[in-house]
C-alpha cells in the first residue's frame, strides 16, 4: 500500500488517519474497523514522548468522541498496541 500526502497535509493528524486506513484495510472505509485502527494508532503515537505524561488522554478523548457521536468501534483484526506505561515505547 502506498500512502501519498500532499505537502500542506503533512501533519501528524493526517499521518495517523492514513496509518489507520493501512492497518484497517482499504475496504474498511471510515467504518467501525477503521475507528478501531485509528484508536490503536493514536494509542501508539501519543505515547512516544516520555516527558509527556498525558499518556492515554488523547486516546480517551477520541474514544469518547466516537461514543458521543454514536459511532461504533469495531473489533481488531490485528494485534493490539502494547499497554501504556510511564515510559515511551519503541517504534
Amino acid at each position: 500500500m502506498t500512502i501519498r500526502i500532499a505537502g500542506p497535509q503533512t501533519t501528524v493528524a493526517t499521518a495517523a488517519h492514513e496509518l489507520a486506513h493501512a492497518l484497517a484495510g482499504v475496504g474498511a472505509g471510515h467504518g467501525p474497523v477503521f475507528r478501531a485502527a485509528y484508536l490503536d494508532v493514536i494509542a501508539v503515537i501519543t505515547n512516544v514522548d516520555s516527558t509527556d505524561r498525558r499518556l492515554d488522554l488523547h486516546l480517551h478523548q477520541l474514544a469518547t468522541a466516537f461514543v458521543d457521536a454514536g459511532l461504533p468501534v469495531g473489533q481488531r483484526r490485528w494485534p493490539g498496541p502494547p499497554p501504556s506505561t510511564t515510559t515511551a515505547i519503541a517504534l
